[in-house]
C-alpha cells in the first residue's frame, strides 16, 4: 500500500540530486588525482627550495611537505599541500595549495611572526610589479578563511601601500593568494607542477628578494 502525503515531501531539485549516483562513485578517483598533482608538485617545490640559495626560518620544513585532506571545509571537500611549512603559535612560513572542491585551486604563501613588518614592507614597495598583476592578499581577522569575496580578499595591485600595511598590522599575518576557478575553461589543461612553482617563486621574489 502507498500512503501518499497531499503536498510532496521533496521538491523536485531535491529528487534530482537524491537520485544522482555519478558524482558519488567518481569523487574517490577525482580526489586521488588531485592528490597526485599535490605530489608532483610536492617533489618540484622540494627540488626547486633545494637549489634556490635562500635562507628560510630557522624549523621551516624544506624536505618533506604535508598533505591534508578533509571532507567539509564549509561544506566541501579539500585537499591540500604545505611545502615549505613551518607553523607555530607565533610564527608561519608556509605555501600553501589547496584544492576546494566546488571553488578553485589556489596557491597561496602564508606568513605571521618577527619578520611579519619586513614582509610587509617589501609587500608594500612591490604592489605595482608586473609579478603582483592577479595576486590577491587576505583582509580577513580569521587566518584560515579561504572564501573568496570582496570582504576576505583584495588584489595586491589595486591596494594602495598604506592600505596593505595597515592591514596586516591589523590582522598580523599576511596572505598571499592566487586563485585558479574551476569553472575557468583553462582549468582542465592547468599544468599544477608548473603552475604552483612559478607562483612560489614570484611570492619569494617579493617577500625574500
Amino acid at each position: 500500500m502507498n500512503n501518499l502525503k497531499n503536498d510532496p515531501f521533496w521538491d523536485e531539485s531535491e529528487i534530482r540530486l537524491i537520485k544522482e549516483r555519478e558524482l558519488f562513485l567518481r569523487k574517490p578517483g577525482i580526489m586521488k588525482k588531485a592528490n597526485e598533482g599535490l605530489e608532483g608538485l610536492k617533489n618540484k617545490l622540494i627540488a626547486q627550495i633545494a637549489g634556490d640559495g635562500r635562507s628560510y626560518p630557522e624549523g621551516t620544513d624544506l624536505v618533506k611537505g604535508q598533505i591534508a585532506k578533509g571532507e567539509n571545509h564549509n561544506g566541501f571537500p579539500f585537499i591540500s599541500l604545505d611545502m615549505p611549512q613551518k607553523f607555530s603559535k607565533t610564527e608561519m612560513f608556509t605555501f600553501r595549495t589547496l584544492f576546494w572542491w566546488g571553488h578553485y585551486l589556489g596557491f597561496s604563501l602564508i606568513l605571521k611572526g618577527i619578520e611579519l613588518n619586513d614582509f610587509a614592507t617589501k609587500l608594500s614597495e612591490k604592489k605595482d610589479s608586473d609579478l603582483l598583476t592577479d595576486i590577491y592578499f587576505s583582509t580577513s581577522s580569521n587566518i584560515w578563511e579561504w572564501e573568496k569575496t570582496d570582504e576576505n580578499f583584495k588584489l595586491v595591485s589595486e591596494s594602495s601601500a598604506d592600505f596593505i600595511l595597515q592591514t596586516v598590522s591589523e590582522i598580523n599575518y599576511i596572505k598571499l593568494v592566487c586563485f585558479y576557478p574551476l569553472n575557468d575553461p583553462s582549468f582542465d589543461c592547468l599544468d599544477w607542477e608548473n603552475e604552483g612553482s612559478t607562483t612560489f617563486e614570484i611570492f619569494m621574489k617579493i617577500v625574500k628578494d
